[in-house]
C-alpha cells in the first residue's frame, strides 16, 4: 500500500513538473513577440505618469501657495499692424514706380524769358531726372531802340513773334538744386524790322549806316527793311539752371542755355531797291554790303541764346 501511495506520488509530481516546463517554454516563445509593443506601452505608461506628476505638483504647488484657480500661461500679444495703428506706409507707388510717403513728383511751372510768356508741367522719375514739357509764345510790335554806335544815328524798329513747344530732361548729378537740361524744342519764331536815320541825332551832323565796315550816308539810302526766320523747326536745345525750393511745394526756376538753330534765313534790302550806291570811301556798293552782312548775321545766329525765369509748383 504505502508502495502505491508513493508510486503515486512519485507520478503526480512529475507531471506537475512536465506541465510547469511546458508553461515555461510558452511564455518564453510569447515574450520574444510581444516584447516592442509592451517596451512601448511601458514607455507611455512611464510618460503618462510623468506628466501627471509634474501636474500633481504644479497643483499642489498652487495650493500651497493659497492659489484657488490652476496656472494658466500667459498669450503672446502680437504687434499691431501699420494698418491697424494707422501708421501711414513709408512707400506709394505712382504710375508704376516707388515713392516716398511724402514725396510730390508732379511739378507745374509757370515762367518768362526770351521767347515770352508760358508754361507747362513735368514728372520726378527720380530725385536725379524730371520730364517737361512746355510751351513759350510771345508778340512785341514796333519794339525800339538805337545803335550801340551812336555815331551813325542807326534807329531800329522790330517786331518779334515767337511759338516754341519745348520738351526738356532736367538731370540732377546731386540730387538737387542744380541741374543740366538737355531736350529738343519746336519752334515758329519770326522778326522782321527796320533801320532808318535817327532823327534825334542831328547833333552829330548826317545820319549814316555801317554796313560791312563800309560807311553809307543813310539819306541816300532811306529805310533798310530786314527779316529773319529759321527753316529748321526742330532744334535740340542744351543749357543749365538753379531750382531752389522756397517751400515744400513752391519755388524759383532760372535756366540759360542755347539752341542748335543752324543758319537762318536773312533778307535786308533797302527802301528805294537802289543796291548801287557807293560807300563814302567808294569802296563798295549797298547791294555788296548788305550781302557780306547777312552771312555775318548767319554765322553769328546758328546757336540761339535762351533766357528764362519762372516758378514751380510741386504736388
Amino acid at each position: 500500500m504505502n508502495k502505491y501511495v508513493l508510486a503515486c506520488g512519485i507520478c503526480l509530481v512529475s507531471t506537475a513538473t512536465m506541465a510547469e516546463l511546458n508553461v515555461n517554454v510558452t511564455r518564453q516563445e510569447n515574450s520574444q513577440v510581444t516584447t516592442a509593443p509592451v517596451i512601448a506601452q511601458e514607455q507611455n505608461t512611464a510618460t503618462n505618469v510623468t506628466t501627471a506628476a509634474a501636474t500633481d505638483t504644479v497643483q499642489t504647488t498652487t495650493l500651497e501657495q493659497g492659489f484657488s484657480s490652476p496656472v494658466v500661461a500667459e498669450p503672446v500679444i502680437q504687434p499691431a499692424s501699420k494698418l491697424e495703428t494707422g501708421e501711414e506706409n513709408l512707400t506709394k507707388r505712382i504710375l508704376g514706380l516707388n515713392y516716398t510717403h511724402d514725396s510730390k513728383p508732379f511739378i507745374a511751372f509757370a515762367e518768362a524769358g526770351i521767347f515770352g510768356f508760358g508754361g507747362g508741367v513735368g514728372f520726378s522719375v527720380n530725385p536725379y531726372i524730371d520730364l517737361t514739357a512746355g510751351f513759350n509764345k510771345g508778340s512785341w510790335k514796333d519794339v525800339e531802340f538805337a545803335s550801340f554806335e551812336l555815331m551813325d544815328g542807326t534807329k531800329y524798329k522790330m517786331d518779334i513773334d515767337t511759338d516754341v513747344k519745348s520738351f526738356y530732361a532736367n538731370i540732377r548729378p546731386f540730387a538737387g538744386k542744380f541741374h543740366v537740361t538737355l531736350g529738343m524744342v519746336n519752334q515758329d519764331n519770326k522778326i522782321k524790322g527796320s533801320l532808318e536815320p535817327n532823327e534825334d541825332n542831328a547833333l552829330f551832323g548826317t545820319a549814316e549806316y555801317v554796313f560791312d565796315d563800309a560807311t553809307f550816308d543813310a539819306n541816300k539810302v532811306g529805310k533798310v527793311y530786314g527779316s529773319l526766320h529759321y527753316e529748321k523747326k526742330t532744334m535740340p536745345y542744351i543749357g543749365i539752371g538753379w531750382s531752389p525750393a522756397l517751400t515744400s511745394r513752391f519755388g524759383l526756376t532760372t535756366q540759360i542755355g542755347a539752341l542748335y538753330a543752324g543758319k537762318p534765313t536773312i533778307e535786308l534790302y533797302p527802301e528805294n531797291g537802289n543796291l548801287a550806291v557807293q560807300d563814302k570811301d567808294h569802296t563798295t556798293t549797298l547791294g555788296a554790303a548788305l550781302e557780306a552782312e547777312k552771312e555775318s548775321f548767319k554765322s553769328n545766329l546758328e546757336w540761339f541764346p535762351v533766357a528764362k525765369l519762372g516758378l514751380w509748383l510741386r504736388f
